[in-house]
């Protein structure tokens, strides 16, 4: 179980930053249809494994996703960096513009690498946290972990307490992918409204989670099976609100030079969220002998998330502040210098005066 956790790891960080580096204009629809995507594989991926398991049994099931699984890596392929094509345009341009005796530009020299992989690994984790003295990042990496914990806990809870209940597999594949297309509908939905003026991010972050919030209390009080899918399609729909800003939202606080960093702090406290939130879960449900503990705990820690986003408003004005104080200091500074000269300069023009007489 360590592998397929390292690469669901490696992937999370690397699918939310591509869109944003390769799209300016019309970013809200490229992440669009990629949260289509993974709300499809989520819609999907009940009732496939549920059809494998049937039909091929447990092992040979597990070969035929794994078999699909890798055909991703033939996608993952066809990226290229942004810039071998600004580096062919700039060169294509240069040419143009420059004349026929003009010598061409020298190639840029690679140079070699002064320190060893794993120092440059350790060497950015910790430049990477002292992104932490920032409020707007410590508030991001906190509530992102939050509403980590508890959607992904919550979804992988959801078939063993329908069992629990009294529902068959079949009944509860349906319910968990009622979930996934309502989740579906409303990424490619918010996604395309992030282009319109005017538009919060963080009031739709906020309202998604608490939409979250919401359908985790009711869906523990709940039995009923047509009540209990309609709870997980607006779990869905609160799940898709705030996942389909999750990248986005980051380039409008902290910048999309800051965007991959931000990223891996988020990822540094989500895995340390799953840490301690699998085994809190775990230990509740056993004490208390009920699944509704451990969902009201996971709901806390969406409530605890939109808390933070209350924050953010304060934290930004601060940031403006500490970013506009060395300016204010230096241009202080200049104008007792200035002073001090005009000072000297009367000085000296004094005592000349006194000299002459």
């Amino acid at each position: 179980m360590n592998f397929p956790g390292i690469g669901g790891g490696l992937l999370m960080g690397i699918i939310f930053s591509i869109i944003p580096h390769y799209f300016k204009r019309r970013r809200g629809v490229a992440n669009a249809f990629m949260m289509v995507g993974l709300s499809a594989g989520q819609m999907a991926g009940p009732l496939l494994i549920n059809y494998l398991q049937v039909e091929y049994g447990y092992l040979g099931g597990t070969l035929v996703l794994s078999a699909i699984v890798l055909n991703c890596c033939v996608g993952a392929a066809v990226f290229q960096p942004v810039e071998w094509h600004v580096k062919k345009c700039s060169r294509k341009l240069s040419n143009n513009n420059n004349t026929k005796g003009s010598p061409r530009p020298k190639a840029d020299k690679v140079e070699a690498p002064r320190y060893s992989a794993l120092a440059r690994v350790f060497n950015t984790t910790m430049n990477i946290l002292k992104l932490l003295k920032s409020s707007r990042i410590l508030i991001i990496a906190l509530s992102s972990a939050l509403n980590m914990i508890s959607y992904l806990n919550f979804l992988m809870m959801v078939p063993f307490v329908l069992q629990t209940i009294g529902y068959s597999m079949q009944e509860t594949t349906w319910c968990v992918s009622v979930s996934g297309l309502c989740n579906m509908v409303s990424r490619l939905v918010v996604s395309a409204l992030t282009d319109c003026p005017g538009f919060s991010m963080r009031g739709c972050y906020m309202a998604g989670t608490t939409v979250v919030l919401a359908s985790m209390i009711a869906f523990s009080l709940l039995r009923d099976l047509t009540w209990l899918t309609v709870v997980m399609g607006a779990w869905g729909c609160g799940v898709g609100a705030f996942m389909s800003i999750y990248s986005l939202i980051m380039v409008e606080y902290v910048g999309l030079e800051q965007l991959v960093p931000t990223l891996g702090v988020s990822g540094l406290f989500n895995s340390f969220g799953f840490l301690v939130s699998g085994t809190l879960t775990g230990y509740m449900r056993d004490v208390s002998g009920s699944y509704a503990v451990s969902i009201w705990i996971l709901a806390s820690s969406s409530g605890l998330s939109v808390a933070l986003w209350t924050l953010m408003p304060l934290a930004f004005s601060v940031a403006k502040g500490q970013e506009g104080k060395p300016r204010g200091i230096f241009m202080a500074q200049m104008g007792m210098k200035i002073k001090s000269m005009v000072g000297i300069k009367a000085l000296y023009s004094r005592w000349c005066t006194h000299g002459v007489k």
